[in-house]
């Protein structure tokens, strides 16, 4: 009997040491991957701060496509106002006078004041000159105007995209943090299930080594008594089916 319970408690440490085994196995891989996990926040991490980076650029950006919108709107302001004087002067031109009309020189005054009139009437080169420039300063702002526009539809696009780029990394971290925080719960419970293991097989230990003086006086107890010969067993063998009755 000593000896099997001994088998049995060498069979259980071995079984034990196996488990113990796979189980520091076990947190031999999980904390792996825990320093994988925390080499690939540190690699998030740098990546957000990357994105930060771009986002503040992205700002200026932003303030600069305001500015431009606001020079866009002085410059159509101004096309307005340029247009308007153009309007303006093409309607306040004076119908244009005859060059060979006649002109009866009988009173020097009456010359005089048809001469005058004549200058008065006569289409100024300067308001053509003015007009000319003005053109081609009005064809210079849409020009300018066309750029601008385009610069800022592309500025758009830019934007557009790194705000997708910016959504898709912040969900990539939510998901990296959702699997830490999984696998944080799995070792801490690992951990625990380790521990009261360890209390189970220390709790057991005692209670082995409390009931194993007990086995030992009864083995000496029954050393001590006689042994019985073959009529005393044959009475105990008799007797068995008594005591079964009773």
């Amino acid at each position: 009997m000593f000896g099997s319970r001994i088998l049995q408690q060498n069979n259980e440490a071995e079984i034990s040491r196996v488990k113990m085994d796979t189980m520091s196995r076990a947190l031999d891989n999980g904390k792996t991957c825990y320093r994988d996990r925390c080499n690939d926040i540190i690699v998030l991490k740098k990546e957000i701060q990357n994105l930060r980076k771009r986002i503040n650029s992205l700002e200026h950006t932003e303030s600069l496509c305001h500015e431009l919108r606001i020079e866009v709107a002085n410059l159509s302001r101004e096309i307005c106002l340029e247009t308007s004087k153009r309007v303006a002067i093409e309607r306040c031109k004076m119908p244009q006078v005859h060059r060979h009309r006649g002109f009866v020189i009988a009173h020097r005054n009456d010359f005089i004041e048809s001469l005058e009139k004549i200058a008065y009437r006569r289409r100024n080169t300067q308001l053509t000159v003015d007009k000319h420039v003005a053109q081609s300063i009005i064809d210079k702002k849409n020009k300018k105007i066309k750029a601008l526009m385009a610069e800022l539809n592309m500025l758009q696009f830019y934007l557009d995209a790194q705000r997708k780029q910016t959504v898709e990394k912040r969900q990539e971290l939510s998901t990296a943090k959702k699997k830490i925080n999984q696998l944080q719960r799995s070792k801490s419970a690992v951990l625990s299930s380790v521990g009261t293991r360890k209390n189970s097989q220390a709790t057991s230990s005692v209670i082995g080594e409390g009931t194993s003086p007990q086995e030992s006086q009864h083995n000496r107890v029954s050393k001590q008594r006689p042994s019985l010969g073959p009529s005393d067993s044959k009475q105990g063998q008799g007797q068995s089916p008594d005591l079964s009755q009773s």
